[in-house]
């Protein structure tokens, strides 16, 4: 199956836009030739040979999340809809978010104003040509619910988000109702005409009586004549012409020929098939009841009849149509509404690949337009030996890998990575003249974050301090951030005393010693906090804090020490000073995260808990992500791929993905930065609706395929990841489905060692097929974070070791 990683079928896929393919003599590095000019014309293939790791298909995840940060294209609105009415289900305030039904959303009828043609107001004439307007309304239930589920009747092991309406329930009530009643009797209803839902009906025959048991038999879209004996007539309806005569007619029963084709006798009131399934019914028999008089019938052939019982499933052809139950209102002998209810009665589903029509009349039509998300990033919550890390963080002009905690394979000694060093620096509550400061020694310590918020923006960088020297006794330092990946100079030389200042965020440095290389670095205002990450679009990321003391390590006594839990601090309930000690001890600590609410107000949104903890057996625990606590929807399994999938129930939407395809669990975080809703349509059957791009961002769509489906992408640009033993379009660039020695044979690429390699010319695709594989699994992943970070020459060949170096191969 195709798995578009970052939105599994949370979206239509949308049209690649082609990028040109010609010649690969200059120079591309990476995104092209896949990204271009920020559109896309790529395909990424992962293979499904035998001893293949899932983390090849993680790799191509990644690498698709990386490709979508370079997408621009052209702006647009979302999903739009042409080709006849239609409604998108929304107010201009209230959209349908993630877990809310419809009661949640709108609740008011639906009318001309929304559907002019489908539920145009009606005038009814009677039989004695008085007029009686009626508007036609719909009412949906207020039970739909736009959710994710996996059911197999939809899609085996696929969750997916859209609408699923369980056997049984209610969909909606189409009505017609009339302020001014005309009477409902046979002498004024039957041979008129009613409009329902956009169609013309002719009234053919109306039983009942005024305590009940109604039923009404229309014809749709009919035509009428009348014949005589010894005449024939030639009638046209919108898609057939007849010719019709009388074979048979009494004072009760007229048989007719139709083109050759004899009814059988029929009355008044009474219908016939015809062979091309049109139903001819009859109005009216005047028959010769005196020598020398001439009888005639009054007749009507239509496409479709319509049999609308009061209390009862309709007919339409004869065929009992389940899911709609017609009812009637007469009072005192006058018509005051006719409903038609529409159940299910089976599971269905409005989804990306599945629209709902009104079964029988097929006049009404539910349709899924997309997950509209105005922005996306994607980071990970993994690990690297035995740190815990985010991983590709997208932060105000970076986006960083932050290591968290160390673990010596018993406990969680450290705030940071590596053996009591590389400590990311934290202290919580506000800074400010009195508030709370760090102190970073640059022999020990890695970085601090410092982030600024006032509740509706929010930054954050993440820094360091270096280069301590003293010049005439003063001490002084450089303070660095992160900016495109690089460390940078925010200032050189600076005093104590000095402020630095890095967009809204103002740090104002204390005792700075140069003999022992730190500083004393405080906020310098209220709004600067140690203890929290803002990604670039607004997640809040609530990073561990020592509560033995204020800054560095969260126990670094002796092996097996535990010097006090770390602690979190959780702002919700508003001023963000609350902190929770639960889950957090010597083995396992809560990583918390919070969305925005709708108006990007910060720390209120949704909250999701990574349960960080430890697995094996002491005192050789690994880091793993054990359980994530917060999802408001059971995680499902995508596919047989051991990746599991679920969402906040919130204004936001943010997308959780949980690999357990190996014993040390990670995740991955879509964060989609604002209002996200899906957008659902009421429509007429021929209304078209085409998925839009989330917030003016052309979406790779589904771009990963397995190695068996690389036909169906041979016009693209390929990256094609892992080696030719598991991956048989590798297989086809390298020469042979090679492994172990006969693969570094085959490619120059031993163990430890990766490939990076550019063909603009190969067998698997008429553009550039570009092979991102390694020795083993490992190597693979290396192979691809360096083509991710490193963004190489991607007509060349790059041989490499680690996700940061490879040398280009000149032979």
């Amino acid at each position: 199956m195709k798995l578009n990683f970052k939105k599994i079928s949370a979206i239509a896929t949308s049209a690649l836009m082609i990028v040109s393919g010609i010649g690969f003599a200059a120079a591309a590095n990476y995104p092209a030739p896949f990204v271009q000019n920020g559109l896309a014309d790529v395909a990424i293939v992962y293979g499904t040979g035998e001893g293949v790791s899932h983390i090849d298909l993680l790799q191509s995840g990644n690498i698709q999340s990386n490709l979508q940060s370079y997408m621009t294209g052209t702006e647009s609105g979302g999903s739009s809809s042409s080709g006849g009415d239609s409604f998108k289900i929304e107010k201009t305030s209230t959209k349908w978010h993630l877990g809310q039904a419809l009661s949640s959303v709108m609740s008011r009828d639906l009318t001309d104003d929304d559907l002019p043609t489908l539920l145009v107001d009606g005038v009814y004439t009677d039989d004695g040509n008085t007029e009686y307007d009626y508007p036609q309304k719909i009412k949906l239930s207020q039970k739909l619910n736009f959710s994710m589920w996996d059911d197999k009747d939809y899609k085996e092991d696929a969750p997916t988000i859209g609408i699923k309406i369980p056997n049984g329930d209610h969909v909606l009530n189409y009505t017609i109702n009339f302020a001014e009643r005309p009477d409902f009797n046979v002498s004024t209803m039957e041979t008129t005409n009613l409009n329902l839902m956009g169609k013309n009906y002719y009234i053919l025959d109306l039983t009942g009586t005024a305590i009940g048991a109604w039923k009404l038999t229309l014809l749709d879209t009919a035509s009428s004549g009348t014949v005589q004996e010894g005449e024939t007539i030639t009638i046209s309806t919108a898609t057939e012409t007849y010719d019709v005569s009388i074979n048979f007619i009494s004072t009760t029963q007229v048989k007719l020929d139709v083109d050759g084709e004899l009814t059988n006798a029929l009355s008044a009131g009474s219908t016939y098939k015809l062979n091309d399934g049109s139903y001819l019914g009859i109005k009216e028999i005047l028959a010769r009841d005196v020598s020398g008089s001439i009888g005639s019938c009054e007749f009507s052939i239509g496409k479709g009849k319509l049999e609308i019982d009061d209390g009862d499933n309709i007919k339409i052809n004869d065929d009992v149509i389940s899911e709609i139950l017609g009812t009637y209102t007469v009072t005192s002998g006058e018509l005051v509404d006719l409903t038609l209810e529409w159940r299910t009665d089976d599971d269905e589903f409005i989804a990306p690949e599945s629209e709902l029509l009104m079964p029988g009349f097929e006049a009404i039509k539910f349709t899924y337009g997309g997950y509209y998300t105005p922005t996306e990033e994607t980071f990970g919550v993994t690990y690297s030996g035995d740190t815990w890390m985010l991983d590709d963080v997208p932060m105000i002009g970076s986006t960083e890998d932050i290591s968290l905690l160390y673990t010596n394979g018993t406990h969680i000694l450290w705030i940071g990575g590596g053996d009591h060093e590389n400590t990311l620096v934290t202290v919580n509550g506000t800074t400010g003249a009195t508030g709370a400061n760090i102190t970073f020694d640059s022999d020990t310590d890695d970085y601090w974050v410092a982030s600024w918020s006032d509740g509706n923006d929010a930054e954050s960088y993440l820094m360091r301090a270096g280069s301590f020297t003293k010049e005439n006794g003063i001490n002084k330092t450089n303070i660095q951030y992160r900016k495109n990946g690089e460390w940078v100079d925010a200032k050189t030389k600076a005093q104590t005393g000095e402020v630095v200042s890095i967009g809204n965020v103002e740090l104002q440095l204390g005792f700075i010693f140069d003999s022992s290389n730190n500083v004393t670095v405080q906020g310098g205002n209220t709004n600067v906090r140690f203890d929290r990450l803002y990604t670039k679009e607004g997640l809040a990321i609530y990073l561990p804090v020592n509560v033995s003391n204020s800054t560095g390590s969260a126990g670094c006594g002796e092996a097996g020490d535990w010097e006090g839990a770390i602690r979190l601090g959780l702002a919700i309930s508003g001023n963000g000073d609350e902190h929770n000690v639960t889950g957090h001890n010597s083995t396992s600590f809560y990583l918390t995260m919070s969305e925005e609410n709708k108006d990007d107000g910060k720390l209120r949104g949704g909250n999701v808990t990574f349960v960080l903890a430890m697995r094996g057996t002491s005192p050789s625990l690994e880091p793993t992500v054990n359980d994530i606590i917060g999802e408001n929807e059971t995680f499902a399994e995508i596919g047989t791929s051991d990746i599991f999938r679920s969402f906040l129930y919130t204004a936001l939407g943010t997308e959780i993905l949980w690999d357990k395809s190996q014993d040390q669990r990670k995740a991955t975080v879509t964060y989609h930065g604002g209002e996200s809703y899906g957008e659902f349509y009421i429509t007429a059957p021929n209304a078209v609706i085409t998925s839009g791009e989330s917030g003016g961002t052309e979406q790779l769509g589904d771009v990963i395929v397995t190695d068996k489906e690389i036909s169906s992408v041979g016009t693209k640009n390929l990256i094609v990841v892992g080696g030719s033993c598991i991956n048989s379009a590798a297989a086809t660039l390298v020469g042979g489905a090679h492994c172990g020695a006969d693969f570094t044979e085959a490619t120059g690429v031993g163990s430890g060692q990766f490939l990076v390699k550019g063909y603009d010319n190969s067998a698997i695709s008429t553009k550039l097929a570009l092979l991102v594989a390694g020795y083993n699994v490992d190597d693979t992943v290396n192979a691809a974070t360096y083509l991710r970070n490193q963004k190489p020459d991607t007509t060349k060949e790059w041989l490499g070791t680690t996700g940061t170096s490879a040398v280009e191969v000149t032979e």
